[in-house]
């Protein structure tokens, strides 16, 4: 999975949030609950991960079956009718 700028600053903002409750969490990418459906969670790193970094920090992490299902993957951030958003962009 490739992380434009944008993604990696809103994620990083996000991690930046929850530091004083969740020290050492970072956002992780899970597959939902349907097909092809995934979702953000605040999670400890593990074994096996595959963090995304942006200035030398990690600011996502993937395990190792999330990571290879969306190798072809970027994650960007863009505005929507309903605000930011992070959309996963598969190649074209």
């Amino acid at each position: 999975m490739q992380i434009t700028e944008t993604a990696a600053q809103e994620l990083k903002k996000l991690k930046e949030e929850v530091q004083p409750e969740r020290p050492g969490n970072v956002p992780r990418l899970i597959r939902g609950d349907r097909e092809g459906q995934f979702r953000l969670v605040l999670d400890s790193p593990k074994e096996g991960d595959e963090p995304l970094y942006y200035a030398d920090e990690p600011v996502l992490v993937l395990d190792a079956e999330t990571s290879q299902a969306l190798a072809d993957i970027t994650l960007d951030c863009k505005e929507t009718p309903q605000g930011r958003a992070l959309i996963m962009e598969g190649p074209a």
